[in-house]
C-alpha cells in the first residue's frame, strides 16, 4: 500500500485498485523474520500503516515518497509474471533480495518505467483526483527533464519582432492607462455624492476603475521585466510612478519578482505564490475545509486570502520561499536581512519603500 499525492493505492503487479476495491484484491506484505544469521519469510495480510514510498529510478522517483523500501518497489513496478513466479520460486524473488538486503535497489527498464508513469498519469488524472493540484493535474510529477523544452529553444521560437521594444508604443500605452484612471476617477468625484445611499454607484466605479488600474500597475511590470523601453532612465522613472502610485514598492518588488521567475516552481528557493507541502497544516485544513464547506466557501475565502495576501506577502514575505525566510520589500534590514535582497539592493530597496509610504501619508 502506497501514497501517491495524497491518495492511498494499492498496486499489485501491474493493476492499480483503489482503497474502496482493497477487498478485492487484497496485497500481502512481506513478514521477515531474523534468526541466526538467516532470513525467513511468511506472507499475511496487509494491515492498515502508515505511508511508505517506492524506491525507483527515473522520472517517477518524484512522484512517490523519499523513503527506502526496494521490497514493496519490486511489488508495485513489476510485472504480473514476476509475482505469479515469486510465489514458486522464493529463492530467486527480487523481493526477499530486496528485503534481506536494505541497500539494494531494484532495476527497472525504461519500458517499465514508462509503463509506471503511464499508470500513474491514470490515477492522477482522474475526475476524482486528490485536492492540491493545479491545472496540471499531477503530471508534472512524473516528467522527466527531457520532457520540458530548454530556454533556448523558448527563445528561438519567439518570433523576432516581439523582442524589440519600441518605446514609442510603450509610452503610448502607459498615457492611456493613466488618462483612463484619472477621467475616471475626476468623473466619479464630481458626479457621484459622497453619501451612503450611493455605496452601490461606488462599488461599481471601484469595479471598473480598479480593472483599469491593473492595466496602469502592469506599466511598472513591464518595466521592472526590463520591457519597456532601451532607454533603462526612463523605464525605470515609469515603473516608479507607476508603482508607488499603486502602493507597491518598485525596485524592491523588481528584485524579487525576478527571483520568482527564475525558481518557478521550485519548492524551497521559489518566490512568491510558492505551494505548500501536502503534509503543511494549511494545505491540510483548507482540503477539509473545501470538502466540508464546498467549492463556494473554498472559493469565497481564497478570494479574501488573493486580496490580503499582496499585503502579507510585501510585509511578512508571505507564500515566498522557506530559502529566504522573513522578508520585507520596504526594510531589508534587521530581522528582514534575507539573501533575498543582496546588500547591493539595499538602497533601492529603501528609497522604493519609503516613496510609497509617502503616497499613502499624502
Amino acid at each position: 500500500r502506497v501514497r501517491v499525492a495524497g491518495s492511498e493505492h494499492t498496486i499489485i503487479g501491474d493493476k492499480q485498485r483503489t482503497r474502496g476495491q482493497v477487498t478485492e484484491w487484497r496485497m500481502m506484505s512481506t513478514r521477515v523474520k531474523r534468526s541466526s544469521g538467516t532470513c525467513g519469510a511468511r506472507r499475511r495480510p496487509a494491515l492498515p500503516a502508515r505511508s511508505t514510498g517506492v524506491v525507483t529510478r527515473g522520472p517517477a522517483a518524484s512522484v512517490l515518497s523519499r523513503r527506502r523500501t526496494p521490497g514493496l518497489a519490486a511489488r508495485a513496478l513489476g510485472s504480473g509474471n514476476e509475482e505469479r513466479s515469486s510465489s514458486r520460486s522464493r529463492s530467486s524473488s527480487p523481493v526477499r533480495k530486496a528485503v534481506a538486503d536494505p541497500e539494494v535497489e531494484t532495476s527497472f527498464t525504461d519500458e517499465r518505467v514508462e509503463k509506471t508513469k503511464a499508470q500513474l498519469m491514470a490515477e492522477l488524472t482522474k475526475e476524482d483526483a486528490p485536492a492540491g493540484f493545479s491545472g496540471l493535474k499531477g503530471k508534472a510529477l512524473v516528467l522527466g527533464k527531457e520532457d520540458f523544452p530548454t530556454m533556448a529553444e523558448v527563445a528561438d521560437a519567439i518570433p523576432a519582432h516581439c523582442k524589440v521594444l519600441d518605446t514609442k508604443k510603450s509610452m503610448m500605452y502607459f498615457f492611456m492607462s493613466t488618462g483612463i484612471c484619472l477621467a475616471m476617477g475626476l468623473a466619479a468625484n464630481a458626479f457621484i455624492p459622497m453619501k451612503l445611499a450611493y455605496l452601490p454607484a461606488w462599488i461599481a466605479y471601484a469595479i471598473a476603475n480598479g480593472t483599469a488600474g491593473f492595466g496602469f500597475w502592469l506599466m511598472g511590470h513591464e518595466c521592472g521585466h526590463f520591457a519597456f523601453s532601451n532607454n533603462l532612465l526612463l523605464q525605470d522613472a515609469v515603473g516608479f510612478f507607476s508603482h508607488t502610485a499603486c502602493l507597491t514598492p518598485y525596485f524592491s518588488w523588481q528584485r524579487s519578482h525576478a527571483v520568482h521567475h527564475s525558481k518557478v516552481n521550485h519548492m524551497y528557493e521559489g518566490e512568491s505564490h510558492v505551494p505548500k507541502e501536502t503534509g503543511d497544516g494549511y494545505a491540510h485544513y483548507m482540503r477539509e475545509f473545501r470538502v466540508k464547506f464546498g467549492k463556494v466557501a473554498h472559493g469565497l475565502w481564497s478570494t479574501w486570502v488573493v486580496s490580503t495576501g499582496w499585503v502579507l506577502y510585501l510585509l511578512f514575505g508571505a507564500s515566498g520561499g522557506p530559502a529566504y525566510g522573513l522578508t520585507n520589500h520596504f526594510w531589508p534590514k534587521g530581522v528582514f536581512t534575507t539573501k533575498l535582497f543582496p546588500k547591493k539592493w539595499h538602497a533601492k530597496v529603501i528609497a522604493s519603500g519609503a516613496a510609497v509610504i509617502g503616497v499613502v501619508g499624502l
